[in-house]
């Protein structure tokens, strides 16, 4: 599956943007928008819940995927 360069470049963007999204909605949680705070939850709020839900669900195809594809070397009977 991560053979090619395009690849590990998507799954890279992918993984950032996942985690970026994941620390948002902790940060959220524990009382820290930082949207609100720099007067940007209006304009930002939609696009950037889009970005996060395609990115997660990119990102958990890619590991079916990996789950799915076993490399495996060794003579399996």
């Amino acid at each position: 599956m991560m053979k090619s360069s395009a690849m590990k470049l998507v799954s890279s963007v992918v993984w950032v943007i996942t985690a970026l999204g994941c620390i948002h909605i902790g940060l959220v949680a524990l009382g820290y928008d930082l949207l609100a705070r720099f007067d940007m939850a209006a304009t930002l709020d939609k696009p950037l819940a889009y970005t996060f839900g395609v990115a997660g669900v990119i990102s958990l195809i890619m590991f079916a995927m990996a789950l799915s594809h076993h490399n495996c070397d060794c003579k399996c009977q």
